[in-house]
């Protein structure tokens, strides 16, 4: 029974676990403010790259509204080309793959409303 006892550590062991324990909080320590310079460093950069994001978008705002004034305008000659390229795979089956690669809807994909041809000018 007496190998149970149980056993103590000697003074020296203890200041080397209280070293050991110093050493560790000290390297946390480190850690946390390394941490928290990288963190800062982020955060610096995406307020930097919102800035610059910010001043492009408005530089861009006045091309924008001009694109899509101008997509406004041409809206109407654009469906009207369309239609006028529906109608003509209507008549011609063979051209129905070509308007099918390019997402343009046939009389078999869709209905559109039947526009008539121009009359032919005398």
């Amino acid at each position: 029974m007496s190998d149970l006892n149980p056993i103590t550590p000697t003074n020296s062991e203890l200041i080397e676990l209280k070293e050991q324990c110093a050493q560790l909080q000290a390297q946390t320590q480190n850690l946390r403010i390394a941490q928290l310079i990288v963190a800062l460093a982020v955060a610096g950069f995406f307020w930097v790259e919102a800035r610059r994001n910010g001043q492009a978008l408005d530089t861009m705002r006045p091309q924008a509204a001009q694109v899509a004034e101008v997509t406004k305008k041409q809206s109407p000659a654009i469906n009207d080309f369309v239609n006028r390229l529906a109608e003509f795979g209507r008549t011609h089956p063979d051209f129905v793959p070509v308007l099918t690669k390019y997402g343009i809807p046939t009389a078999t994909t869709s209905a559109l409303p039947v526009v008539a041809p121009a009359a032919p000018k005398k």
